[in-house]
């Protein structure tokens, strides 16, 4: 590492001192995503602080000349920290996605080499209670894509099962609508001892078959779409046979 004073830059102290070590370290071994992540972070730093200061020119480097290789501090920060460090902005906006949308254990779990940029930006999009869960689950050893695609999957199988279990109790036969409580309100008894209202007791029997037959096996095998088209046949065919029979000469 050259000394600190060979670099003529309006940086504070320690901004200079990890300037020379990231400018070493670019050219000297091969980055992993530890370094990397810690590297676009600094970067970013000491370029906000030399525009901020008035330089216009970053050398990072030297040709096979000696001569000192030199970036345009133009334009936007990310992008300027990406031609220094020759990584892609969009492996920089999930860094940048991370810092900002992750919990803190995921930047410590890729400082650990137990986590890569790539996973942790999966798990960044979570809800912060998911990634706590899913960090606690896998706390020891190496987190890879496929935990956090089996994790995702069990989520979301015990959100589905809670939502179905909510639905079909909603719709258990005992909870019924106006429609239905009017159809099957219907007085079958007097229906039975009146010839003149077997209507009546042909509507009662048409619900019931249609509800025993149907509507309680869909229950029992938790059919949500097919019960809530069931139950809104059930409540327009009971409304129908019940405003014919009004309207006919059989009351």
């Amino acid at each position: 590492m050259r000394d600190l004073a060979e670099y003529d830059l309006p940086l504070s102290d320690n901004a200079k001192e990890m300037y020379a070590i990231i400018r070493t370290n670019r050219f000297n071994r091969r980055m992993s995503d530890a370094d990397l992540m810690f590297e676009a972070q600094e970067w970013e730093k000491i370029i906000k602080e030399l525009k901020k200061n008035g330089v216009t020119e970053l050398p990072i480097g030297r040709d096979e000349n000696g001569n000192d290789i030199n970036i345009a501090l133009e334009g936007r920060t990310r992008e300027i920290v990406s031609q220094t460090m020759q990584v892609s902005n969009g492996q920089l906006a999930k860094i940048n996605f991370i810092k900002t949308h992750g919990i803190p254990e995921l930047e410590e779990a890729i400082r650990e080499e137990r986590l890569s940029i790539a996973v942790a930006y999966q798990i960044a999009a979570m809800e912060k209670d998911e990634q706590k869960a899913l960090m606690e689950a896998y706390q020891d050893g190496k987190i890879e894509a496929t935990q956090v695609a089996s994790f995702q999957k069990e989520k979301f199988m015990e959100e589905s099962e809670e939502e179905t279990a909510e639905e079909t109790s909603i719709l258990e036969p005992a909870s019924v609508s106006e429609g239905e409580e009017l159809a099957m309100n219907l007085d079958d008894s007097s229906a039975q001892n009146d010839s003149e209202n077997m209507y009546d007791l042909d509507v009662v029997l048409y619900i019931r078959q249609e509800m025993e037959e149907k509507y309680v096996s869909l229950c029992e095998d938790k059919n949500i779409p097919e019960i809530q088209k069931l139950r809104q046949k059930i409540i327009v065919d009971a409304l129908e046979h019940y405003s014919s029979y009004l309207l006919s000469d059989k009351r």
